[in-house]
């Protein structure tokens, strides 16, 4: 028999595995670890990156809030009030005026600028 002694350690993309080999017992103890584990307490928590191979916790935010970036916060983002105003009105997808040939209506004489309309 042998002393117990470590035969192996693996760590990457916040997991590390340690292999131990007991000869007492004749079995080998595992040890797995997940350093992201303690980063999701709540619903709705995420994982944001702080610097290479770092992560810190984000909260939730509450109703109505939307992710923002903000590189003045020590995670990057933020939650923030959303833009105020009527999305049902005030977004809008744009595109070129199509004729009934199927060339696009242009709005200046020189052919550069295309007539666009609003789809709501």
């Amino acid at each position: 028999m042998t002393d117990q002694h470590t035969i192996n350690y693996i760590e990457g993309n916040g997991i590390s595995v340690a292999a131990n080999e007991n000869p007492d017992l004749d079995l080998w103890e595992v040890e797995i670890a997940n350093e992201t584990y303690g980063l999701y307490v709540a619903k709705g928590d995420l994982a944001v990156a702080t610097g290479e191979a770092a992560a810190d916790r984000l909260p939730a935010g509450t109703d109505g809030q939307v992710l923002t970036a903000d590189s003045g916060q020590a995670v990057g983002v933020k939650w923030a009030a959303a833009a105020s105003g009527d999305p049902s009105t005030d977004t809008k997808v744009w595109m070129p005026l199509i004729d009934t040939d199927g060339s696009v209506v242009l709005d200046d004489d020189e052919g550069l600028i295309p007539t666009l309309i609003a789809i709501a």
